[in-house]
């Protein structure tokens, strides 16, 4: 047990260290090219070095690690641990990668390259219990003493550091940099669910035994039966719930068109899910 938690531990600061590597990496070669922004304190030390030519390597490692000081109660010692070996590596790896640059001379190129770069990193940290920045650990003080969620915390401090990028530079920048960080939080919503997605599926038939059978011998996934009933006709209805890979679903959809092609079928996607038959 403890072999396997040692090894986990360390395949978690690999991971970690791999995701400073890709941030610091997209910063540098692609985002400070185009004056683009990053989110959170590494945004501000990019701000501060694009208009006061500071060092983004110690700015981004000061602004971080006070928060993880600061807040050390309010988080585990193991998320405090690998958080600073992220923020200190981040710091790190900004400075052995400084003046390096790709030849992208497209702007909307070097968005989409530096959003999934820099993404992918931010994405296998945060997979992996760490963190490269301090923004969420100020959205848990901050939540814990004023009442105010971490969403909105993260959302009014990159949409003031967003509004600042335009008035010190232009429009254009600011916008350019809205861009660049969806695409960011597309690769890190991929990178954090997995990109086998799951989905949710509910069956509503009169032929619900067939289909559930079917459905537990091929694709081989579990069944819940939930018992409702028709609000307009008063009938007694059976649900099928079950939650399928992707590359499942044609293959259900089969099965319940074969049994009822009369059948109700809603799916959802389902953003996360821990159980038994998924990781």
């Amino acid at each position: 047990m403890k072999n396997k938690k040692n090894t986990k531990l360390a395949a978690d600061i690999a991971c970690i260290l791999l995701g400073s590597f890709l941030f610091a990496f997209a910063t540098n070669s692609i985002y400070t090219q185009y004056r683009l922004l990053s989110t959170g304190f590494n945004g501000v030390a990019l701000l501060l070095h694009y208009s006061l030519g500071t060092s983004i390597p110690i700015c981004s490692f000061l602004f971080n690690i006070i928060f993880v000081v600061i807040g050390i109660k309010l988080i585990s010692p193991m998320f405090a641990i690998k958080s600073a070996i992220g923020i200190s590596s981040v710091s790190v790896f900004l400075y052995l990668t400084e003046g390096i640059s790709l030849p992208i001379d497209n702007i909307i190129v070097a968005i989409i390259f530096g959003g999934v770069i820099l993404g992918g990193g931010v994405g296998l940290a945060l997979r992996h219990d760490g963190a490269l920045g301090g923004m969420n650990i100020l959205g848990k003080i901050i939540n814990k003493y004023v009442g105010v969620s971490i969403g909105t915390v993260d959302m009014v401090f990159n949409g003031v550091l967003i509004i600042c990028a335009g008035f010190i530079f232009d429009l254009n920048i600011a916008l350019y940099t809205i861009l660049a960080r969806y695409i960011a939080n597309l690769v890190i919503d991929n990178v954090l669910e997995g990109f086998n997605r799951k989905k949710t599926v509910i069956i509503v038939s009169d032929k619900y035994k067939e289909i559930a059978d079917r459905i537990m011998i091929n694709p081989k996934r579990g069944i819940t039966l939930l018992n409702g009933e028709g609000a307009y006709t008063g009938v007694d209805k059976h649900m099928i719930y079950c939650v399928i890979q992707l590359t499942q679903l044609a293959k259900v959809k089969h099965i319940v068109m074969e049994e009822d092609p009369k059948a109700f079928m809603t799916i959802l996607d389902a953003k996360e899910v821990v159980g038994k038959g998924f990781i």
